[in-house]
């Protein structure tokens, strides 16, 4: 019998690590820029006021993104949990018609539709010519793993994909979800 609730951690991967140090020095620096030249232009009020937003802005984008990166997977009886800063992201369990570990390359192949791909992870909708259409809460692409539901791929990146597989197994019957075969997308 499943615990009542299991934690999987998704720790970030060289690229993810790489892609954010860089955006947060940039922003770091644009920031500082900005409110340098509001600092400079302090006697015309709307350069100033100018200048402060979009330091503003600029510090906005990426905190409003850190809310939708995958933070980790629970597992629950009854669903798998996406916890993020922002709306968790819940799958019914009931839902899970299969589970697939991901070779590396079926998601760096794909491409993004609409998300964040690289600053804190990918996370939002991709396509690939593999998978279809899905959508992504990944640290990582080198431990990716597929879960189809009656309406929506995800692609995971646990740090342990083979036990978060094994964890969505499902109780009544004891059989893995590995290797099924590839839905059509609808």
């Amino acid at each position: 019998m499943a615990e009542p609730q299991q934690h999987f951690h998704c720790s970030w991967g060289p690229c993810t690590r790489l892609v954010t140090s860089l955006v947060a020095v940039m922003v770091a620096a644009l920031a500082v820029g900005l409110i340098w030249l509001a600092a400079l232009n302090a006697e015309t009020p709307f350069l100033f006021a100018l200048h402060l937003a979009a330091a503003a802005a600029v510090v906005a984008l990426p905190v409003a993104m850190a809310f939708f990166a995958p933070c980790c997977y629970r597992v629950t009886p009854t669903h798998l949990v996406v916890r993020r800063l922002g709306p968790h992201v819940v799958i019914p369990r009931r839902h899970i018609r299969s589970v697939e570990i991901l070779d590396p390359e079926d998601f760096r192949e794909s491409f993004r539709e609409m998300g964040g791909g690289g600053f804190l992870g990918c996370f939002g909708r991709f396509h690939s010519r593999k998978l279809g259409h899905f959508m992504a809460y990944a640290t990582r692409p080198d431990r990716a793993l597929v879960i189809y539901t009656h309406d929506e791929s995800y692609v995971l990146t646990p740090d342990d994909p083979q036990a978060l597989a094994e964890a969505l197994r499902p109780e009544d019957d004891g059989q893995a979800h590995e290797n099924s075969p590839n839905p059509t997308p609808a």
